[in-house]
């Protein structure tokens, strides 16, 4: 009961402002010089059959998120600018460990000069929500990821790109703190054009993972390492049709330090990786995306301290009659860990193994360009022969999103 009064207030706002809303609301309108500014609000409301992803004891919860924001979006010939601020406000009716506020500031920046080109992506988060598909615990952290690319066309067919991007993650709990990490990767790629909207790609990239609280501390498990990556594929533009990009390569993972404390060993670690999206548009009113990928992930679980991760996700959108559309997910990740442990309910030692399966409908009506209401179902299953990491979860959620 402690915050319907307050869904409830908001609601009431939220209804004030459709029935005295006119033309001034349509998307676009709010404009300082070139820049367009977008104001955005969403309310959701929902429940959860298992709050903490438990294995056992499921508590089951009502939530609410309000999802206020705003964009800031210029775009001036071949260049394009996009800054842009979201904070959820989640809680719930009965389990407030669970409360949140998950800040998120993004900017995009794509400068277009004639042969040369610059991509910057970057998001910071102040947040608590999972960082990886591994753990089901919210922590509060923050966390940057970030990208940069320049490149340059040495003739019609060849353009060289040089790449970095890089992951921080700093947890706010003590106890956390061997988890604490920079990650940065850089390397060159060449492109070669194969077709007018086809190019090949060759590209290498060195990394470098830095445990930075740990590789000072002796009472920690540093498990700082070194990668050198080599990637093929191929890229393409279709316009109005399809764009996608598709790699596959090997990667080669080097630990610092070869031993834990309790004396097992770091194992060295050398796999097969893939990275690939694509988007199509089948038909003016359905549309797909699909993305793939393989390569190896930090671990925290036991003495792992990595496991390798293959996932697929694919995502259909088809527009029904007028302006409601129905959307349809599913996301699946295989997770295998190196090191043997032990199952706390069968007993057996034996290596992780994950299959994580998760599905979700959505039905989405736009009233208007600046209106949306809509709902949600999302199914969650991980299937884990360590038997205590299994979990099933089920979401249920309908929501308003108002954009200005």
């Amino acid at each position: 009961m402690k915050y319907r009064i307050v869904w409830s207030a908001l609601g009431s706002a939220l209804m004030v402002i459709l029935i005295t809303g006119t033309s001034a609301l349509a998307v676009g309108n709010l404009k300082v010089g070139l820049v367009e500014i977008n104001p955005k609000l969403a309310l959701t409301g929902g429940v959860d059959d298992n709050v903490f992803l438990n294995y056992e004891d499921e508590k089951a919860d009502e939530f609410g998120i309000i999802t206020p924001g705003i964009n800031f979006t210029l775009e001036k010939e071949d260049h394009y600018f996009n800054l842009g601020y979201t904070v959820d406000i989640i809680r719930y009716e009965e389990y407030d460990s669970q409360d949140s506020e998950n800040h998120s500031l993004f900017g995009n920046f794509d400068f277009n000069f004639p042969g040369v080109f610059i991509k910057l992506n970057e998001i910071y988060q102040d947040t608590s929500d999972y960082a990886t598909s591994e753990l089901v615990d919210r922590v509060d952290r923050k966390q940057n990821n970030g990208n940069a690319s320049i490149g340059a066309m040495f003739s019609d067919n060849f353009a060289l790109q040089l790449d970095y991007l890089s992951e921080y993650h700093k947890y706010k709990p003590t106890e956390y703190r061997d988890l604490n990490r920079f990650i940065q990767e850089f390397g060159p790629g060449l492109y070669i054009t194969l077709l007018p909207k086809t190019s090949a790609i060759l590209e290498y990239h060195y990394g470098v993972v830095s445990y930075f609280d740990a590789r000072d501390d002796d009472t920690l498990d540093d498990s700082s390492s070194k990668f050198h990556q080599v990637m093929g594929g191929v890229q393409w533009d279709i316009t109005g049709k399809s764009t996608g990009t598709l790699k596959a390569g090997y990667q080669w993972k080097n630990y610092n330090d070869n031993s834990n404390l309790d004396g097992s060993k770091k194992n060295d670690k050398d796999t097969w990786v893939v990275s690939g999206e694509m988007e199509v548009n089948f038909t003016p009113k359905t549309s797909a995306s699909i993305q793939l990928k393989r390569g190896i992930v930090e671990s925290s679980f036991a003495d792992n301290d990595y496991y390798v991760e293959n996932m697929g996700s694919v995502r259909l959108t088809q527009k029904l009659l007028g302006r409601v559309s129905i959307k349809l997910g599913a996301d699946y990740y295989y997770n295998s860990y190196g090191h043997r442990t032990v199952d706390i309910e069968t007993g057996d030692r034996e290596k992780r193994r994950d299959n994580i399966l998760s599905g979700n409908i959505g039905l989405v009506y736009k009233i208007q360009e600046w209106l949306t209401v809509g709902a949600d179902y999302k199914n969650q299953t991980r299937d884990s022969n360590s038997t205590v990491e299994s979990y099933k979860d089920n979401q249920g959620s309908v929501y308003v999103s108002v954009v200005f």
